[in-house]
């Protein structure tokens, strides 16, 4: 029996041995596939850990690696969260979110635009890149998303900006006139157009969502296209 006083002190409670503990090699191989994929999460890196090294790792697991290897900040995740005032629910499909984004890079010198309409049950999307972002552009995507779209079109939600609406017109009262050419296209198909707050673009988030995983997943893929043709082109694949 030890009768030392150092006996009473803490000691670690860490176990000599952890038979159940992920494998120094799997955690290198998910190092690496996270370096070369930064976007990617667990389930994406547990896919490509068996489908490459045959290596089966449940995402749970993975993103415990990842907490442990220093690739996921709890307290960043937090601050870059914000909590929706009002959640909209659409049971059906046909309630449509709209929005241009640029093209994140110049080519031939020149900025393109992302006509991006996103459905919010189904997730379907249309996106097409056009030369410019007005209301003849704007037209033509939406004869275009008429024609793809494989339901019946309900309601189309957009933000507040000027390709949307009219409402801010010079000696304007703040209200729409119904004369903007996305108000007539609607009212010519029986669809309603709405327009988000102002300030709350968190209600139109499942179209912006978009617009990062466009950045991550295509943009990044290809650093630049030669003309607006091969970009046009590649976005339609």
């Amino acid at each position: 029996r030890n009768r030392k006083l150092e006996s009473l002190g803490s000691k670690s409670r860490k176990p000599k041995r952890s038979p159940t503990q992920t494998r120094k090699r799997t955690e290198r191989l998910i190092r690496r596939l996270r370096n070369a994929e930064p976007a990617h999460g667990p389930e994406r890196l547990s896919f490509y850990l068996f489908k490459m090294f045959k290596v089966r790792c449940a995402p749970s697991t993975v993103y415990n690696v990842l907490c442990r290897l220093g690739f996921v900040d709890k307290r960043d995740r937090l601050t870059r969260s914000k909590k929706h005032l009002k959640r909209y629910t659409t049971p059906v499909p046909g309630y449509l979110q709209m929005d241009i984004k640029y093209v994140p890079y110049k080519v031939e010198g020149k900025t393109y635009y992302e006509f991006n309409a996103v459905d919010h049950c189904s997730s379907w999307r249309l996106i097409r890149a056009y030369r410019d972002k007005s209301h003849a552009s704007l037209v033509l995507f939406l004869l275009e998303l008429a024609d793809q779209c494989p339901f019946a079109i309900i309601q189309i939600q957009t933000d507040n900006g000027t390709e949307f609406t009219d409402k801010y017109r010079v000696n304007s009262n703040g209200l729409p006139t119904g004369l903007h050419p996305l108000d007539l296209w609607c009212r010519e198909r029986g669809v309603e157009h709405k327009l988000i707050p102002i300030g709350v673009k968190e209600l139109n988030g499942k179209v912006e969502n978009t617009h990062g995983f466009d950045d991550r997943e295509f943009y990044s893929k290809q650093k630049s296209f030669k003309n607006y043709d091969q970009l046009e082109l590649n976005m339609r694949g």
